[in-house]
């Protein structure tokens, strides 16, 4: 079982050594592979970012906290830590790896910002847990190929991420009009749920 820890664990960003630009859902793939080698029990989420249009989407991972200290028994200069509800990991932000999900969600997804778009550019967000996600994930790369055959982004150096079942539903978690709430593919909120979600205390862990 999973459980919530109580302080974000500690990645240093310069050990992510198969991190490749443009591949955000297979940095994110081997990210939450690293954290499952070092803490195989601690729970986090897969977060795929996108909209009805399917302009673009991004990929991060988010670690729940729940803090061992109250915000009012903390030092001060801890407080602001110890209010942190869950941490957000995003290779390919400037903000502090990991960064506090309060500051990730007023800095980096402007939330303020996003709520003025037009309704089909609207965000949503797909949660997947990170353990479901490395057991159902698969990426051929056929989405970053042009029609020439050449890559539009260099590729990772890793082989291409498998299952048995498939080589290829990256489209089954960037879609957010199907799977809606799948027990393989997470579920789909809108930016206000998806706020509400991780700006509460997370639920007790499971003993």
């Amino acid at each position: 079982m999973s459980r919530v820890a109580t302080r974000p664990l500690a990645i240093d960003r310069d050990d992510c050594t198969w991190y490749t630009p443009y591949y955000c859902e297979e940095n994110v793939y081997r990210l939450c592979r690293s954290v499952r080698e070092v803490a195989p029990d601690t729970a986090a989420d897969v977060v795929f970012v996108s909209n009805k249009a399917r302009q673009d989407y991004h990929v991060i991972m988010i670690m729940p906290i729940k803090p061992a200290l109250k915000p009012a028994q903390a030092a001060p200069a801890t407080a602001a830590a110890a209010a942190a509800t869950a941490y957000v990991y995003d290779l390919d932000s400037v903000l502090p790896f990991p960064a506090a999900f309060g500051e990730y969600v007023a800095r980096a997804l402007r939330t303020d910002a996003a709520a003025r778009l037009p309704a089909q550019y609207q965000r949503n967000f797909r949660v997947v847990p990170a353990s479901l996600f490395l057991e159902h994930f698969a990426s051929d790369r056929s989405h970053m190929l042009n029609k020439d055959g050449s890559w539009t982004a260099e590729p990772p150096i890793a082989p291409c991420i498998a299952t048995e079942a498939s080589t290829m539903n990256l489209s089954e978690y960037v879609s957010m009009e199907t799977n809606l709430d799948s027990a393989t593919f997470g579920k789909v909120y809108t930016e206000a749920e998806f706020v509400a979600k991780y700006a509460q205390p997370p639920a007790p862990a499971e003993s």
